[in-house]
């Protein structure tokens, strides 16, 4: 059972390095990196960007070039990271199956 407000297309309105920034500056208590990256991960999860079985959602679709915008932030702040700092910025990225952009027409 999805929220409500779970389809809003609220977060392409923040500069992916604004957010970035915000979820690098999270506390490291209670894996506040892991449960953001969670959090994205079930907000993108099946139709919400692609068809799953012919059902055609895509609530979210707008939000598909800051996803990709987001991501790339994050592995730029891992390539400019070092030792420990760098692994757990790569281990923050979120899995999400991100469509190409001929397949959103």
């Amino acid at each position: 059972n999805c929220h409500k407000f779970a389809a809003l297309t609220v977060l392409k309105g923040i500069e992916p390095a604004k957010f970035v920034d915000a979820w690098l500056s999270a506390p490291k208590e209670n894996n506040g990196w892991y449960r953001i990256g969670i959090a994205l991960e079930h907000r993108y999860e099946g139709p919400a960007l692609n068809p799953l079985g012919g059902y055609e959602s895509h609530s979210l679709k707008s939000e598909t070039t800051w996803i990709k915008s987001m991501m790339a932030e994050l592995k730029k702040r891992a390539s400019e990271a070092k030792g420990f700092m760098k692994y757990r910025i790569e281990r923050a990225i979120p899995r999400i199956d991100v469509p190409d952009d001929e397949l959103m027409n």
